[in-house]
């Protein structure tokens, strides 16, 4: 039994891609959400460093 009416092929094709266009945001949001996370995770390493630091400097000038 085949589809030959032009909506139901139209119907199937928009279904496709919505379900392509919303797997499509999940990724890019995935991985968007990752690279910030990356970046929160060099910035916290830096405050630390940063505070490692100063606490170091501040104990050498006592």
């Amino acid at each position: 039994m085949s589809n030959k009416s032009a909506f139901g092929s139209t119907a199937r094709k928009a279904i496709g891609f919505l379900i392509l266009a919303a797997v499509a945001i999940f990724l890019f949001s995935a991985v968007v959400g990752a690279v910030i996370g990356f970046i929160k995770l060099l910035l916290a390493i830096g405050l630390v460093i940063a505070v490692a630091v100063g606490v170091v400097w501040v104990l050498r000038k006592l």
